[in-house]
């Protein structure tokens, strides 16, 4: 990859989610952290980037036109199909985590107005607690940890992990940045992917709920294989037939007139 090439790269990465951390970076484009800190030496001089204690992060004016916001609106009708069907796997007395993101919130609003059954959800994203917190049938359990308010307003690191890795769940409804049917899961951040990664160890039965958009991109990071996940849940933009689907992979297209 010639140097414009991953300086623009760079440049989509840090669009997506802030902030990453330079040796990531290395790892990404598999080049020396010395390459990518002269990478964004440039970056920076332009006003796109700034640098601090190891980290890249994403100029102000810049990532706002990225924001959650943004991302939330974008594909909503299929987001809010895919919710619609993921529902319908929910059983009273169940034990579910729900991921934070823009499909989940659809989720959550569901569950907001729907559920009057018992039902134990664990979450570490605040939007979706002020959400939930709304029905009395719902029992919430928030993973504590890291908060970093300049991105999406969940909870990670080690002691997120850890409270992951202490749970057995019936079921994790898990969104997903990248979603390849060969090489499995994965995500830009490492520290997010690890996250998830825990969420999904701790639950029963693994279902992914992914619009067509998260099936032709690259992210860094591998969540987990393929094989990991029980159900999918996505919309009818994905040409399902262009793929090498697994076996035991039960996968559900929600159709978009159903969408809210």
């Amino acid at each position: 990859m010639f140097k414009q090439e991953r300086q623009k790269a760079i440049l989509y990465l840090l669009e997506e989610n802030y902030k990453i951390r330079i040796v990531e970076l290395a790892n990404h484009f598999h080049v020396s952290t010395m390459t990518i800190r002269r990478d964004l030496e440039v970056l920076e001089k332009n006003d796109y980037i700034k640098r601090a204690r190891g980290w890249a992060i994403a100029n102000q004016l810049v990532y706002a036109e990225k924001s959650f916001l943004e991302r939330r609106v974008q594909r909503l009708k299929e987001k809010q199909a895919i919710a619609i069907e993921a529902y319908k796997l929910i059983s009273p007395h169940d034990r579910i985590i729900l991921d934070y993101g823009s499909t989940p919130q659809e989720l959550a609003k569901l569950m907001a107005k729907q559920v009057d059954f018992p039902l134990t959800v664990v979450i570490n994203d605040f939007n979706i607690y002020q959400l939930l917190r709304t029905n009395s049938n719902i029992s919430l359990l928030f993973a504590g940890g890291n908060v970093e308010l300049d991105r999406d307003p969940i909870t990670l690191g080690y002691l997120t992990n850890q409270f992951f890795q202490h749970l057995v769940v019936d079921k994790a409804f898990m969104s997903m940045r990248t979603v390849d049917f060969k090489q499995g899961l994965f995500h830009p951040v490492g520290q997010v992917a690890e996250t998830k990664r825990a969420m999904i160890n701790a639950a029963k039965k693994v279902i992914v709920i992914a619009d067509y958009s998260k099936f032709n991109n690259h992210s860094m990071f591998q969540i987990a294989p393929i094989e990991t996940i029980n159900i999918l849940i996505t919309d009818t933009g994905l040409d399902i037939g262009q793929y090498t689907i697994p076996q035991n992979l039960k996968v559900i297209q929600a159709e978009l007139r159903n969408a809210l």
